[in-house]
């Protein structure tokens, strides 16, 4: 951004890539370009929703929806707020399925009302904090190298869920709770250094859970690193941890860079239920909820 102010984005289109795709012309971001001086008004907003093609029903709140997040990026010093996706629900009501807030660790100081909420290093900044979670946003701190990762415990759960890849995660997790499973975590990873030592705490941190009955892993990753990674930390832990695989399942989907080694170094488990990219994602789902 050269201009060095905060920029608002919206799009119809939505997805992991909208980026991407806005600029193959798939797709249209709608950007305002903020002066934090002058501000951003409903005004604002209403001018960009009308860029937008969204019906007449949707555009008062939509643009509501826009100056609310402006004014939450401001009020707690954020460094990025996401909604994405922003959904309708059954009555027609927009409903934020999933939010990203992420403050300036230099400004924590200046909000206490985020105490207990909000954590130094950390890229979810949602609700208080369990200890496991804790130690997952200590050890992107700790651990040398810019790769993140994240982990977040959910109630009632005993599937262990280590998919990384976008949204195939969200995929899987839709497809967890449609099948009737009950997901343990949610955990994702954004690659970079160190991302074998991170990756590998955050599979320790899955399978420490004493609720945990059957590891779901793998991923659908197209670049960044390879899913031989994946299956190499998944053996390591399971030995390490000295996991007898007879009693506690194992299943794993694989796909993309690597998939035939990592198919190879997890055969070596016995036990595990291997599943390449050309299973359907619902048969695979099917197979970790029969075992939970």
């Amino acid at each position: 951004n050269l201009a060095r102010s905060p920029v608002i984005m919206a799009s119809v289109s939505g997805g992991v890539d909208v980026e991407e795709m806005a600029t193959r012309g798939e797709g249209a971001i709608v950007r305002c370009q903020v002066n934090p001086i002058d501000g951003f008004y409903r005004h604002n907003a209403m001018e960009m929703v009308d860029s937008l093609d969204v019906e007449g029903d949707l555009v008062k709140p939509l643009a509501q929806t826009l100056h609310a997040l402006w004014r939450l990026f401001r009020d707690v010093d954020a460094r990025t707020v996401e909604i994405n996706p922003l959904m309708l629900d059954a009555e027609g009501k927009l409903v934020a399925a999933a939010a990203v807030i992420n403050v300036d660790d230099e400004a924590l100081h200046r909000h206490p009302e985020l105490a207990g909420i909000a954590s130094y290093g950390s890229d979810r900044s949602v609700g208080e904090m369990s200890a496991a979670e804790r130690q997952v946003s200590e050890a992107n701190r700790e651990i040398p190298g810019n790769a993140v990762i994240r982990y977040t415990e959910l109630a009632g759960g005993d599937i262990g869920f280590a998919m990384i890849g976008g949204g195939w995660t969200y995929t899987c997790m839709d497809q967890l709770h449609r099948l009737g499973g009950k997901p343990a975590n949610y955990s994702d990873v954004s690659p970079g250094s160190g991302l074998d030592s991170k990756l590998k705490f955050l599979f320790n941190t899955i399978l420490s859970q004493p609720n945990v009955k059957v590891l779901f892993c793998g991923a659908n990753i197209l670049s960044a690193f390879g899913v031989d990674l994946i299956a190499k930390t998944v053996v390591e832990c399971v030995h390490e941890r000295g996991i007898d695989t007879a009693k506690f399942p194992i299943v794993a989907r694989l796909a993309g860079i690597g998939q035939d080694e990592a198919v190879k170094i997890l055969a070596s488990v016995p036990g595990v239920q291997l599943y390449d990219a050309t299973a359907p994602v619902e048969e695979v789902v099917g197979a970790v909820v029969a075992l939970s």
